[in-house]
C-alpha cells in the first residue's frame, strides 16, 4: 500500500498537540466509524454553529480539545460539549491581533454575520462526524481562511444547511487520502500440486494482515471435490453445482 506523505506546507502542525489531533482525525476519518450523537436537534445545531465560530475564539484549540474528548467515545454527549464551552469567548468585530489583511477583516465580519444568523443543519450522525473531522483538519491548514469562508458563505445562503453539501465543499481542501474509498486488492497464487502455494499464501496474508482464502477449503465446503477430473474441476462441473 502506498504511504501518503502530507505536504508540510499544507499542514504545518505548529504544536505537538496539533500533531496528536491530526493523527486522531486521520484515524477517525479513515475508519468512517463515527460516534453516535446524543442530544436534541437544537443542541446539535448549536454545536455545529459553535464549531464554525470556534475559529474566532482567542484559543480555538480549547474548544477543539473539549469536543475531541467526546468524539473519542462511542457516544458523543453534545450538551456536555456545550456546557464546558459556555465560557469560551467569541469576540465581536475585527480582531486586529490577527486580522491584518483585508481578507481577514472581511472574514471577521462574515463570522459576526454568521453568529447572528438563524439557521438549521440537516444531516445524520455519519455526515456530521465527517464534517467535524473535515472542519478540524481545515483549521490545521496553512491557509485555513479559504475553507472557513466557503463554509460560512454556504451557510448564509440558506436557513437550512445540508451537512452533505458542506462535506462536498470541503473536499476542495482535502490534501490527503483520508476520505478516499478503501481499495481492495487480490493476490492469486497458481501452481501445480505440492509446490507450496498454501504455505506462501499463509505467510503473505500474515505480513499484509489480509484474509487468506484457500480454494480447496471452498471446494470442500460446497462439496465440489468429488467432481474432479484429472486433478481439476471442469467449468461444466462448476456450472452444474451452482
Amino acid at each position: 500500500m502506498r504511504k501518503v506523505k502530507i505536504p508540510e506546507w499544507q499542514y504545518p502542525l505548529y504544536k505537538d498537540s496539533d500533531k496528536v489531533v491530526y493523527t486522531f482525525l486521520e484515524k477517525l476519518g479513515k475508519s468512517k466509524k463515527y460516534p453516535i450523537l446524543i442530544g436534541s436537534k437544537e443542541k446539535i445545531n448549536a454545536f455545529l454553529k459553535l464549531l464554525v465560530l470556534s475559529q474566532k475564539m482567542k484559543d480555538y484549540r480549547k474548544f477543539r480539545d473539549i469536543a475531541l474528548v467526546e468524539f473519542q467515545k462511542k457516544e458523543v454527549n453534545i450538551p456536555t460539549i456545550l456546557e464546558k464551552s459556555k465560557n469560551l469567548e467569541i469576540p465581536q468585530g475585527i480582531d486586529e491581533s490577527w486580522a491584518i489583511f483585508l481578507q481577514d477583516k472581511r472574514l471577521c465580519e462574515l463570522i459576526d454575520t454568521f453568529q447572528d444568523a438563524k439557521m438549521g443543519f440537516i444531516g445524520n450522525d455519519e455526515q456530521i462526524g465527517e464534517f467535524f473531522v473535515r472542519f478540524l483538519l481545515s483549521q490545521l491548514l496553512q491557509d485555513w481562511r479559504g475553507p472557513l469562508m466557503a463554509v460560512i458563505l454556504e451557510c448564509l445562503q440558506d436557513k437550512t444547511v445540508r451537512i452533505s453539501k458542506l462535506n462536498h465543499l470541503l473536499k476542495i481542501w482535502d490534501y490527503t487520502e483520508i476520505f478516499q474509498p478503501t481499495r481492495t486488492y487480490f493476490i492469486i497464487l497458481r501452481g501445480p500440486l505440492g509446490c507450496g502455494k498454501s504455505t506462501i499464501a499463509g505467510k503473505i496474508s500474515k505480513l499484509l494482515n489480509a484474509e487468506y482464502v484457500a480454494v480447496d477449503r471452498v471446494l470442500d465446503e460446497h462439496n465440489l471435490t468429488k467432481d474432479k477430473e484429472a486433478g481439476y474441476i471442469s467449468q461444466k462441473k462448476l456450472h452444474q453445482n451452482k
